[in-house]
């Protein structure tokens, strides 16, 4: 009768040769992924710090939020979201940002926003930003881009240039509340 432990694969057999290193190179990529977090959590408050803006932002979730204070009451919720999350910043090919509304009174926020829209179409187009894409219909802004975070890219941190496409949205969603409350 041949001893179970002699059936185990080699890779089985290689990841318990090296599972103190793999143990260690873990725990640097886990302690490397949260400061890059940080960075990415500076970025923001950094690009919003222009108002009364609130910041739901968590390393351990996959979506962020950033919303003025009057965009989130009882039955709507407005807010710029972000997706990337401190376990794959560094992994993740690319990033997902965009103007959200949620709750229960959107379909009036969006049937008015839907007014707007014609005046804004080639601001949207010129900047590769999509309007309420038919996997997130209820974006009205959404925009995927590369991760800037990612120790293989080279160039400049661009995660600001793209918030700051976003940006003149701020007003024609305050005109927009403004007209629908």
């Amino acid at each position: 009768m041949k001893k179970k432990s002699d059936n185990i694969s080699n890779q089985t057999k290689l990841y318990l040769e090296y599972k103190d290193t793999i143990e260690k190179l873990n725990k640097y990529f886990e302690r490397d992924s949260l400061m890059v977090f940080e960075e990415f959590e500076g970025v923001l408050k950094n690009s919003f710090d222009d108002g009364e803006w609130e910041f739901s932002i968590k390393s351990d979730r996959k979506y962020h939020q950033v919303y003025k204070t009057h965009w989130s009451m009882k039955g709507l919720f407005i807010h710029y979201e972000f997706w990337v999350s401190g376990n794959n910043i560094l992994t993740r090919p690319d990033m997902y940002l965009m103007v959200d509304v949620e709750g229960r009174n959107r379909e009036l926020f969006l049937t008015e926003f839907e007014k707007e829209y014609p005046e804004l179409e080639n601001y949207f187009t010129s900047n590769n930003i999509s309007y309420r894409p038919d996997n997130r219909k209820n974006a009205i802004a959404h925009k995927i881009f590369e991760n800037y975070f990612k120790p293989d890219y080279k160039e400049e941190n661009m995660l600001p240039d793209e918030i700051s496409k976003f940006r003149f949205l701020d007003e024609v969603i305050d005109d927009v509340l403004e007209r629908i409350m």
